[in-house]
């Protein structure tokens, strides 16, 4: 079967003879039919499809073929999400394995084609004279992966992931 991508209007090529026509995509297509020559139909939902085309006219006939409607997700896991302390080292593991493609851009300017990378995020000096303040914030590291298909289909998904440094003050002995 050949293979389309959900979401995206697949434009249907009519090589039959002369007559009316009926297309019929059935339920999950936009429109669901059509009579147009070479119609455009947008399947919402993942799976095999059947496309039927029922000719009227001096020689009527009937064809129906399958396409499979293919959906990538680009969502990923980051371990750890979270941490108190400066560097962070992630592993990215994303939910959809086996893609042609992954491309994963990192916060910080680095990128990555690893199906699966680990990155090394880290907060800069974070001296109260710093230009970074502080060092009682939260530093947010945002990651976004982009992912395409063979048949070509492509997703993405952004994810942040958190450095908080606590300021932990000592405070003098007081005894009266």
């Amino acid at each position: 079967a050949d293979t389309v991508c959900i979401d995206i209007p697949v434009n249907i090529s009519n090589l039959s003879p002369a007559g009316s026509y009926s297309w019929v995509y059935g339920p999950g297509a936009i429109p669901p039919s059509s009579s147009a020559l070479n119609p455009v139909v947008t399947f919402t939902t993942p799976g095999f499809h059947d496309i039927t085309l029922t000719i009227n006219g001096a020689c009527p006939d009937d064809t129906t073929i399958t396409v499979f409607v293919e959906q990538v997700t680009a969502e990923f896991i980051s371990n750890p999400e979270y941490s108190c302390s400066s560097p962070m080292d992630i592993t990215f593991t994303p939910l959809q394995t086996g893609l042609a493609e992954y491309f994963w851009e990192f916060h910080d300017g680095d990128e990555s084609i690893l199906e699966s990378p680990s990155h090394t995020y880290m907060v800069m000096d974070t001296t109260i004279y710093s230009i970074n303040g502080p060092r009682d914030t939260i530093n947010y590291f945002t990651t976004t992966l982009y992912v395409t298909s063979a048949a070509g289909c492509m997703a993405e998904f952004s994810s942040t992931d958190t450095i908080h440094e606590p300021n932990a003050l000592s405070f003098p002995n007081v005894v009266q």
